[in-house]
């Protein structure tokens, strides 16, 4: 980006918008090939609310949630739950600001848990922008699962339940058991799910809870999986090559 350095930043946006522009025009070029998965597909199913609304219709459990900005309404959904409240992103989990030395800050938000008495104290940032709220689920462990075409690859991950990764395990990915697992009940509902988003691979994760419940969470459309692979063995990228190439053999056959 050296060459940009003398351009205001108006331009800039302007140009990063174009570059955005022409990638979207070369993707709706190639929307006749195989792809995993088709990047208009991609930014419909990564909408979190339709995510929840499709995976209740479809009958997974999900957990009560809400997304406002609206104080009052979101103290009142606290207040309401037996429980505590779980504060998460809707999109982007962080953002980058240039520092003065030339590196980068980002800033995010994983899921984090917050008492009744936590989100008083800080009810009133809600205002500044569109939060979720949900209700916040204890939980045995957490299931990764990965779908890739027909074929699910499930993965339990003991969260450590003394900090943080209690809330996100995210936080510390690599330093938790990481246990292959059968999930033969789950598996019809998850291909309804992806047949609803017309996709051909995605990663779920659900927690399972202190009576054994699996409940969705949300569907990463183009999440990462080769740690699962490294950790477990599960064959996840074979599946995914196997996929490509019988894609393409079918496209061979009716051209």
């Amino acid at each position: 980006m050296a060459h940009f350095s003398g351009l205001e930043p108006v331009a800039l946006e302007y140009i990063e918008a174009e570059f955005g522009e022409l990638l979207l025009n070369l993707y709706s070029l190639l929307n006749h090939v195989p792809w995993i998965n088709n990047p208009f597909a991609t930014r419909i199913a990564h909408r979190k609310m339709l995510q929840l609304w499709t995976a209740a219709k479809i009958g997974f459990a999900t957990p009560r949630t809400i997304v406002t900005n609206i104080p009052e309404t979101a103290l009142a959904f606290a207040e309401s739950l037996p429980g505590d409240v779980a504060v998460k992103s809707l999109g982007a989990i962080t953002v980058t600001e240039p520092s003065g030395d030339g590196s980068a800050i980002q800033y995010g938000l994983f899921t984090r848990r917050v008492t009744l008495a936590e989100l008083r104290s800080v009810i009133d940032a809600t205002r500044h922008q569109p939060t979720a709220f949900q209700e916040f689920l204890e939980k045995q462990y957490e299931l990764r699962i990965t779908c890739v075409g027909s074929r699910c690859f499930a993965c339990r991950i003991d969260s450590r339940t003394e900090d943080l990764t209690a809330d996100d395990y995210r936080l510390d990915t690599r330093g938790l058991n990481h246990t292959p697992q059968e999930c033969p009940e789950l598996e019809p509902k998850l291909h309804a799910y992806m047949k609803a988003f017309g996709l051909n691979f995605g990663c779920f994760d659900f927690l399972v809870t202190k009576a054994g419940e699996p409940v969705f969470l949300e569907c990463n459309v183009n999440g990462q999986w080769a740690w699962i692979e490294s950790m477990t063995g599960l064959p996840i990228g074979h599946a995914i090559a196997q996929e490509l190439i019988t894609a393409c053999r079918s496209r061979s056959l009716a051209a």
